[in-house]
């Protein structure tokens, strides 16, 4: 072989391996844009699945809410209707008393009659101890005056 036909063995075993080359280069290009193009499919699929999932949570919040709100409306309707029962109860409890309209307690018909000019919560009576207040306020108050005058009497003797 001549020099001719050594530089042109050369020259395209060198374009071969460049082309070769080339080919490598660009499956690899390939296969990147395919994981680029996988991943960024991959990160739309994970943002939906989040979505999907906040939403599934957010709905299951709402649900329990819902269901809270419903319960406690029953507890309120059971709470009327104990309080009915139970005055209903009182009623059976103290059928044929007479009720004091002054203290609010449950007396035989002769046992009323006993209780109705004794009542301490009668409004004569109530007025009674209403002036007994008066009368213990206006004496702490003067008692308090006692002591704020004998302070100053205090003060004075000790300036002569």
């Amino acid at each position: 072989m001549n020099d001719k036909q050594l530089r042109i063995k050369e020259v395209k075993s060198a374009d071969q391996k460049n082309n070769n080359l080339i080919q490598s280069a660009k499956n690899g290009l390939s296969a990147s844009e395919t994981a680029i193009t996988n991943g960024h499919r991959r990160i739309e699929q994970l943002e939906r699945e989040h979505k999907q999932r906040v939403q599934y949570y957010h709905d299951q919040i709402n649900r329990a809410i819902k269901n809270a709100k419903l319960y406690q409306d029953e507890i309120d309707e059971l709470l009327i209707r104990k309080e009915a029962l139970h005055d209903d109860l009182k009623t059976a409890i103290h059928f044929g008393e007479k009720r004091c309209p002054h203290c609010n307690h449950y007396f035989s018909p002769q046992g009323y009659s006993r209780h109705e000019s004794a009542c301490s919560m009668k409004p004569a009576n109530k007025a009674v101890e209403e002036h007994k207040e008066v009368i213990d306020t206006a004496r702490a108050n003067l008692e308090a005056r006692k002591v704020e005058l004998e302070k100053q009497l205090e003060e004075l003797q000790k300036k002569t």
